[in-house]
C-alpha cells in the first residue's frame, strides 16, 4: 500500500513545488476556445477539490478538472474506499466484470471535506515515485458538498490558476432536471468547460452508465448545451465499450446534440475482493479499477474512438484521454491521437509526474555536444573500409561502440524520439542487429513496444522471423544506426511486411549520403536521419576535432562512391524477370544461365547424385531438356575420367544447360587453385559453376581466379544449407554476404534458404527442395519450390526428390512446373 501515501501530498504542505518550465506564449496551444500553456494537466478524482487543483496547478498541469459533483449533498461511500489491486497482466474487454484481487485490506477514506486530507492509513518508507505499474480500485459513490460550498470551493479553486491554465468542471446528474441544476452551479463556480460525466452507473438509466444509451446522451447533452452560456464548451466523459458499432452510434448522437469533445476512459467496473476471498469493500461488490490493469482497454478504446471522430464523422476538435502513469505516455498520445492528455492515478501515485513530463520536454540534447561525444568515443575513424555494399571508403562510422556508454545511448534515444513523435508508429523494430542496443532505449524513452527481425529463422524453438509481440497491421517504424546504400533496410522491411506489419517511416542515426536515402525513399518509405555524415563532419570541424583537409577529402568521397540503386528494383521486390536481372550480372556465366532459365522456362536445377557414370550420363541426357543446370559431386563418381566429363559437356551443349560442381572448395588460395585447375579432375575445364566455402576467406576466391584462363570463374558462397543444426547462418551468413559483394565479377550469388541480397546481379540457389517429403533421418530439411521461390531463391536444386521417383522425367516436370508457377506468381504480384 506504500503508493497511497502519495494521495495525501496532493492536499498537504510536505509537497516541493519544482519549477515548471513553461512555454513562451506565443507557442500556447488552442484547446476549446482557450489558449492553454501546455496539453497536458488532471483528470477529475478525488483529490481535486480547490486545495488539490492549487497544487497540481503548482505542478504543471495546465487543464484542471474540478471533482465530479452533484447539485445536492451526498456522502462519500463507507471506508474503505481506495485499494491497490493486483496489476500484473493486462484486462480485456472479457474480463470486464470479474474479479480482481485487492493487495491489501486497507482503512482509506475520503469525507468530501475540500480542506482535509483525503485518504488515511499508515504506511512506512519513502514514496517510489518511479515505479511503473499501478492499479488502483475505488468505490467513492461521487461525494458531493452541499451546493453553496460546491459553488464556493470551485470559486477558489479558479481562483489558484494562472495565464495558460483551464478549469474544467465535471459534473452528474441522475435526471434532466439534476443534470440541469449541476451544470448550472458548475457555471456559477466559474468553470471554463463542463465535463458531462457520462462514464458513472446512473438511477434514471437502471444503473447503466449513459455513454451506453445514445438516446439519453442525445437529450442530455441537448440540455446541457441549452443551459450552459454558448462560450462555455461542453465535453462528455465515455467508459470502456466494447461494442464498436455502440460507440459509433454514441459519438454521432453526442456531436449531433452540441458537443464539442469526449474524453475517456474511466475506470473500468470490477468485483474487488482481498486475498481470503471476502468483499474488499464491502456491501459494494463493484468497484472501479484504473492504473496500469486498463492501459490496453484504454488504447483500445483510443483507436476505435478516434478512428470514428477523425475519419468517419469528423465529430469533435478534442480528444482527451488519461490513464498516464509514466511521463512519457503523455508524449506517446499527445503525438498519435489525443488532443490533450490527462492523468488522475499516476497523478495521485507521483505528484510530481506533469512536473517530470515538462523536463523531459525543455531537456533537448545539445547536437554539437553529442558529435563531440561520438568523435571523442572512437565511434568516427579514418582510414581504408570496405562496406557490406562492396564500396570502399575513407570513414567509417561504428556506432556499435555507443552500447558501452550509457549517457551516450540515452542522448541518442532521446533525439531519435523527437523524430520518432512525428511517425505515429504502433511498435519499433531495429534492422538486426548493430541497432537494437539504441532502439531498446528508444523504447523505453518513448514506452512504444519494441519487436525485433531476425536475418535469418532459427532452426529451433518457434522458428520465427519477427520476435516480440505485435498484431497485423501495426504500423513499425524501422530503426537503422548507419544508412550507407539502404541494401540493409529494404531487406529488414520486406521480413516486417511479410510478417503483416506495415512500414511507412525509417529513421537512422547517421545518413553516410551515399544513395541510402534515394534508395529508401525510391521504394516508397519516408526517411528520417538525425545526422547526415556531412552534418556530422561539419560539427567536428567547427569543434576542431578535424580539419578541412579531412571534411573536404570525406565529402568528397562519399558523393564518388554513392551507390543508388535503379528504382525499378527497389520499388517492387522481385518484380524483375530473369532475362531483365541478366542486364545486373557482372559475371558472363550469370548473364547466360539467366538466358538458358527465360529460354527454356525452368529454374530447376538437377542433383544427380549417383555413384556411375553411365547412370549419370543416361540420367542427365533424359532430364537434361527440364532443366537449366546439371548439380555434380563428381568426387562420388566412382570411375571417374576425362571421358565422362567430355560427354557430360556434350550433353550440357545438347540439352542447353550449365554443369555446377558441387566442390565446396575452402582451402588457402594456392591449394584452392590447383584443385580447381589441375589434379585428377580438372574441374575448371568442364565445370561453369562451383562451390565456395567462405570459411577460408577471399583467398579461396582469389585462387580460383588467379590464372588468365580462370579469370572469369563463376562461383556460389555457401551462406546457408538445408541441413538441421548447421553452423552456416547468423554472423557467418552475413559475413559471407559482405564478401559475395565484394566480388562479384566472380561471386554469383549463393547457396541458401532464401533471399540474401537485394541486388539484382546476386542469385539465390536453395538446395533441399522437395514436393512430397519435410526431411530425412541424417538430417536433411526440405522446402517445397513454391516455399523456396516464395522466400527470394531463383533456382531451386532438387536430387532425391527427382532421382527416386519411379519416373524421373515425370517428376523432373513437375517440379519445373512448380517452380516456374511459383516464379510467375511472385513477379506477377511485386507488380500488381
Amino acid at each position: 500500500m506504500l503508493g497511497l501515501l502519495m494521495f495525501t501530498l496532493m492536499h498537504t504542505a510536505e509537497l516541493e513545488f519544482p519549477v515548471i518550465c513553461r512555454a513562451p506564449e506565443k507557442d500556447w496551444h488552442d484547446f476549446l476556445g482557450y489558449k492553454i500553456a501546455s496539453r497536458v494537466g488532471m483528470s477529475a478524482c478525488a483529490v481535486t477539490t480547490s486545495a488539490g487543483i492549487a497544487n497540481a496547478a503548482r505542478l504543471g498541469c495546465d487543464i484542471l478538472t474540478y471533482k465530479t459533483i452533484r447539485c445536492y449533498a451526498w456522502p462519500a461511500h463507507p471506508e474503505p474506499n481506495i485499494v491497490h489491486v493486483d496489476q500484473s497482466s493486462s484486462l480485456t474487454h472479457d474480463d470486464i466484470g470479474k474479479t480482481v484481487i485487492a493487495l491489501t485490506p486497507s482503512s482509506v477514506s475520503f469525507d468530501g471535506d475540500p480542506n482535509s486530507t483525503p485518504f488515511s492509513f499508515h504506511s512506512n518508507g519513502d514514496p517510489d515515485w518511479n515505479k511503473v505499474e499501478i492499479g488502483v480500485a475505488n468505490s467513492f459513490g461521487i461525494q458531493s458538498m452541499d451546493p453553496e460550498s460546491t459553488k464556493n470551493d470551485i470559486q477558489k479553486a479558479k481562483q489558484s490558476l494562472r495565464e495558460g491554465q483551464v478549469l474544467i468542471v465535471s459534473i452528474f446528474g441522475n435526471t434532466l432536471e439534476e443534470w440541469a441544476k449541476t451544470a448550472q452551479l458548475a457555471v456559477e463556480g466559474g468553470a471554463d468547460i463542463i465535463e458531462a460525466n457520462f462514464s458513472c452507473p446512473n438511477l434514471h438509466t437502471n444503473n447503466e452508465p449513459v455513454y451506453t444509451r445514445p438516446e439519453d446522451i442525445f437529450l442530455i447533452t441537448q440540455t446541457l448545451v441549452q443551459t450552459v452560456p454558448s462560450q462555455i464548451p461542453v465535453i462528455l466523459k465515455f467508459g470502456v465499450c466494447a461494442d464498436h458499432e455502440l460507440l459509433r452510434q454514441a459519438l454521432i448522437a453526442a456531436a449531433q446534440a452540441g458537443a464539442q469533445g469526449v474524453c475517456g476512459i474511466n475506470s473500468v467496473p470490477m468485483k474487488v475482493i482481498n486475498a481470503d476471498g471476502a468483499p474488499t469493500f464491502g456491501t459494494r461488490i463493484f468497484a472501479g479499477v484504473s492504473g496500469t490493469p486498463i492501459r490496453q482497454l484504454a488504447l483500445d478504446f483510443i483507436k476505435t474512438a478516434s478512428t470514428i471522430i477523425h475519419k468517419d464523422y469528423h465529430l469533435f476538435c478534442s480528444m482527451i484521454f488519461w490513464f498516464f502513469t509514466m511521463p512519457f505516455h503523455f508524449s506517446q498520445f499527445l503525438a498519435a491521437v489525443a488532443t490533450v492528455a490527462l492523468s488522475a492515478t499516476g497523478m495521485m501515485h507521483n505528484p510530481y509526474l506533469i512536473a517530470q513530463y515538462h523536463e523531459q520536454q525543455v531537456k533537448r540534447v545539445n547536437k554539437q555536444e553529442l558529435a563531440n561525444k561520438l568523435f571523442d568515443i572512437g565511434v568516427i575513424k579514418f582510414g581504408d573500409f570496405t562496406f557490406k555494399s562492396g564500396i570502399r571508403s575513407n570513414n567509417y562510422v561504428d556506432m556499435r561502440l555507443a552500447m558501452s556508454y550509457p549517457d551516450i545511448l540515452r542522448d541518442l534515444a532521446l533525439c531519435l524520439n523527437d523524430i520518432q513523435q512525428q511517425c505515429h508508429a504502433d511498435v519499433l523494430c531495429p534492422v538486426p542487429y548493430a541497432a537494437v542496443p539504441v532502439t531498446t532505449m528508444l523504447s523505453m524513452v518513448s514506452g512504444i513496444p519494441m519487436v525485433m527481425a531476425r536475418k535469418e529463422a532459427k532452426d529451433h524453438g518457434t522458428k520465427k522471423m519477427i520476435e516480440g509481440v505485435y498484431s497485423s497491421g501495426q504500423e513499425c517504424l524501422l530503426v537503422e544506426d548507419v544508412i550507407t546504400t539502404g541494401a540493409s533496410i529494404l531487406e529488414t522491411v520486406k521480413v516486417i511486411e511479410d510478417a503483416g506489419l506495415k512500414v511507412k517511416d525509417v529513421v537512422g542515426i547517421i545518413d553516410r549520403q551515399q544513395g541510402g536515402k534515394e534508395n529508401i525513399t525510391n521504394a516508397g518509405y519516408q526517411f528520417h536521419a538525425l545526422f547526415t555524415l556531412q552534418e556530422l563532419l561539419s560539427l567536428l570541424k567547427q569543434s576542431d576535432r578535424i580539419s578541412q583537409e579531412t571534411y573536404d577529402m570525406v565529402c568528397a568521397s562519399c558523393e564518388q562512391t554513392k551507390k543508388i540503386i535503379p528504382q525499378e528494383i527497389v520499388q517492387k521486390d522481385h518484380a524483375l524477370t530473369y532475362q531483365e536481372r541478366a542486364a545486373y550480372c557482372a559475371n558472363p556465366i550469370a548473364k547466360r544461365l539467366l538466358n538458358i532459365i527465360e529460354t527454356k522456362k525452368s529454374n530447376l536445377a538437377f542433383s544427380v547424385d549417383v555413384v556411375d557414370k553411365k547412370e549419370f550420363l543416361r540420367l542427365a541426357d533424359q532430364i537434361g531438356p527440364e532443366i537449366c543446370i546439371l548439380k555434380t559431386h563428381c568426387d562420388i563418381i566412382k570411375d571417374f575420367d576425362q571421358e565422362f566429363y567430355l560427354k557430360m559437356r556434350a550433353l550440357a551443349q545438347k540439352h542447353n544447360f550449365l554443369i555446377f560442381e558441387d566442390r565446396k572448395f575452402a582451402d588457402i588460395g594456392s591449394t584452392t587453385k590447383v584443385q580447381y585447375a589441375g589434379g585428377v579432375l580438372r574441374i575448371a575445364e568442364w565445370a561453369d559453376i562451383v562451390t565456395v566455402h567462405a570459411v577460408g576467406g577471399d583467398g579461396t576466391i582469389q585462387g580460383l581466379t588467379s590464372t588468365p584462363e580462370t579469370k572469369d570463374a563463376a562461383c556460389l558462397l555457401l551462406a546457408q544449407m538445408s541441413s538441421a543444426n548447421t553452423l552456416a547462418k547468423g554472423e557467418y551468413t552475413q559475413e559471407t554476404v559482405k564478401m559475395a559483394l565484394q566480388y562479384k565479377d566472380n561471386v554469383i550469388g549463393f547457396i541458401c534458404l532464401g533471399e540474401l541480397s537485394k541486388d539484382p546481379g546476386i542469385l539465390h540457389f536453395t538446395t533441399g527442395v522437395n514436393l512430397d517429403t519435410r526431411g530425412d533421418k541424417l538430417g536433411q530439411q526440405y522446402l517445397t519450390p513454391e516455399e523456396a521461390i516464395k522466400s527470394g531463391s531463383d533456382i531451386i536444386i532438387v536430387g532425391r526428390g527427382i532421382l527416386h521417383s519411379q519416373d524421373p522425367l515425370a517428376e523432373a516436370q513437375r517440379y519445373k512446373k512448380a517452380g516456374w508457377d511459383a516464379y510467375v506468381q511472385r513477379t506477377h504480384v511485386a507488380k500488381l
